[in-house]
């Protein structure tokens, strides 16, 4: 348990920011994702917000539909939240196993 609290204090800072970024981007973008507005396509990570959703609420086709990759960053969000938090431990290669997961990714995507 002192993961979380610690965890929970070194990004609370970050939980500031994002939840900023998520009211200018309702204030100034129209709730559109800014890199759409801006560039005019969207972004790699478009309809994932979405995609979890759907994860979440039990609807996987719906998700796969939404976003294909979204299984697999929710697979791995879980096992990271699994093994940090339940058995306690450092997930030593969290870094570079999610640089690894993020290139699939936008190989995916292309």
């Amino acid at each position: 348990m002192s993961n979380l609290k610690n965890d929970l204090k070194l990004y609370l800072f970050l939980a500031i920011v994002f939840i900023i970024y998520l009211i200018a981007d309702d204030l100034f973008f129209d709730g559109i994702c800014p890199f759409l507005y801006i560039f005019g396509f969207p972004c790699a990570g478009c309809g994932m917000t979405r995609a979890m959703t759907f994860l979440l609420s039990l609807r996987f086709e719906e998700a796969l539909k939404t976003h294909p990759f979204s299984i697999v960053f929710f697979g791995y969000f879980l096992y990271f939240v699994f093994y940090r938090y339940f058995h306690g431990k450092e997930f030593r290669f969290f870094i570079m196993s999610f640089i690894v997961l993020l290139v699939f990714y936008f190989v995916f995507l292309l």
